[in-house]
């Protein structure tokens, strides 16, 4: 078990994830379960969208409010 704030190592090293916010959970599951872009965008209100970066699965987060 591990606590981790940087959500692409989490998505790198973990199997599972609990995806928290406010103190709460609001996502427990596989990597691809509780980071989905779209869950993520609507809890941190940013965009986030999923790349390939060195043959590595990246989230990326963009400027500007999550529409």
């Amino acid at each position: 078990m591990i606590a981790i704030h940087d959500i692409n190592q989490a998505a790198r090293f973990c199997d599972r994830v609990i995806l928290l916010s406010h103190g709460r959970v609001v996502a427990s599951g596989t990597r691809d379960e509780a980071l989905d872009p779209e869950l993520l965008s609507a809890v941190f209100g940013v965009r986030v969208r999923r790349a390939t970066i060195s043959s590595t699965d990246e989230l990326v987060f963009t400027t500007g409010l999550a529409s």
